[in-house]
């Protein structure tokens, strides 16, 4: 539970156990100050819902000492109520008023009216926390249903089993490199992967080591790819990567080069099964092979990956315009 602060300000050893006596009543800790130095010490010190001012405070008026506190950033919401024997006339109460004063009292005062002053102003300091809680609260809300969102945006993006894009996001990449590509002349380039005989090593060694082969094969084309470049598991064995900025020679000679070798020299593995699974790819161009449209390019690389695994599989092969 929050503890409300209440600073005293006032020099008289009288009223000041007067105030405490009534408002011990009242849910509160009492700092006393007996000048207008000490106060703005105490200002420093601690976070007050309220400050009731003897009006004739030591070292500077309760005016004065008010306007000072409303005129320091973190000070400048403090409700104030002034005490003093008797407001002379319209005068006092404009300078009090104008001064950041919410009310005055006088004195001698009446225990009743003055504790259900301080507890009015007690609630209001306690409503404005609960806000800013609530506030607070909201925001901290907004954030994880942002989190959360994006976390389910990304899962509907990628590929359960290996991480990667999955083939719906395709499209959506495809379709923006491409369109950059036409607008700056940029290169992209495309690799389509197909896993060999991926079916008899489901049927030999069962689906769960198929599993991992899959997932080691993905963390193996993602080994030699840039910020920039993207993989996509079109479904089964299969795989794309699109290379922007990249032309045709440099992925083939330095990534799909790397990748065949891997597969064919280091064997899959997991707890129990070692096993060799090669690839065969396919490479297309927006450079090399001019497509019209952006599907035109992955279908250029899919028809080249058929070559090399036509021609023997663990090959890997650049479309040739008479292939389709």
């Amino acid at each position: 539970m929050t503890t409300v602060k209440i600073l005293i300000v006032d020099n008289n050893a009288g009223n000041l156990v007067a105030l405490e006596t009534c408002l011990q009543k009242l849910d509160a800790e009492l700092v006393h100050a007996v000048n207008a130095e000490e106060a703005l010490q105490h200002l420093l010190l601690h976070d007050f819902s309220l400050a009731i001012i003897d009006i004739s405070v030591p070292d500077m008026d309760g005016y004065n000492l008010a306007s000072l506190i409303h005129q320091n950033k973190q000070t400048r919401e403090l409700p104030i109520i002034f005490l003093s024997t008797v407001f002379s006339d319209d005068i006092d109460f404009c300078e009090s008023y104008s001064s950041g004063t919410v009310d005055f009292i006088t004195k001698p005062f009446n225990p009743g009216i003055l504790i259900a002053k301080v507890s009015i102003f007690l609630q209001m300091h306690l409503q404005r926390l609960k806000l800013k809680e609530n506030i607070l609260q909201l925001r901290v809300n907004e954030n994880q249903i942002l989190l959360q969102n994006k976390l389910l945006e990304e899962k509907t993006i990628r590929d359960d089993l290996t991480g990667v894009y999955n083939r719906r996001h395709l499209n959506t990449i495809l379709k923006h490199e491409f369109d950059r590509c036409k607008r700056y002349n940029n290169d992209l380039t495309v690799l389509f992967f197909d896993l060999d005989d991926f079916k008899e090593i489901n049927d030999t060694c069962g689906h769960g080591f198929g599993d991992s082969v899959i997932r080691q094969f993905a963390s193996r084309i993602g080994n030699g790819c840039r910020k920039t470049d993207f993989i996509f598991r079109i479904g089964g064995e299969e795989f794309l990567a699109l290379y922007p900025h990249t032309d045709i020679k440099t992925v083939v000679t330095i990534i799909a080069e790397k990748i065949q070798k891997s597969c064919e020299l280091q064997p899959f593995q997991n707890t129990n099964i070692e096993k060799t699974v090669t690839v065969s790819i396919g490479a297309a161009s927006f450079k090399e092979h001019h497509p019209e449209k952006a599907n035109d390019l992955i279908s250029f690389a899919d028809h080249a990956m058929y070559a090399a695994r036509n021609s023997g599989r663990n090959q890997i092969a650049i479309y040739k315009v008479n292939q389709s």
